[in-house]
């Protein structure tokens, strides 16, 4: 996504396509986790029915998965890359920075059975 390029995976099993808010996706089967794409976009990458979006979703607790977002995170490029934002008490969201118009966020929010990983458009310019 941050190179406008989202595109559904070709080599996971199809569970199931979804409204949700107004903005459809697809749901794929990780092995052990789901994977959410938006579906329909347009020449921009933006989704047709809302925001360009893929997400990550554990189904089970996905410690492992966390830790390598928080690892990634970490990396200096990071900073430059991406600011902390104001998420919830279970979230942790990024916003890019200047590098990328509209700006995007990724996030990891840790729920008691699962976790997941988020990546979206916002409406936002830098």
């Amino acid at each position: 996504m941050a190179d406008f390029e989202l595109a559904a995976p070709t080599d996971l099993p199809l569970l199931r396509s979804l409204k949700n808010d107004g903005n459809g996706y697809s749901v794929f089967d990780g092995g052990g986790f789901e994977v959410r794409v938006s579906d329909r976009l347009d020449a921009e990458g933006r989704g047709l029915f809302g925001a360009a979006m893929c997400s990550v979703v554990t189904a089970g607790e996905g410690a492992e998965t966390a830790n390598a977002f928080l690892m990634w995170s970490s990396r200096p490029e990071a900073f430059e890359m991406w600011e902390e934002v104001a998420g919830d008490g279970t979230a942790l969201v990024l916003r890019s920075t200047t590098w990328r118009e509209p700006k995007m966020e990724v996030s990891l929010t840790m729920g008691p059975e699962s976790v997941r990983l988020k990546a979206e458009e916002t409406d936002l310019e830098s």
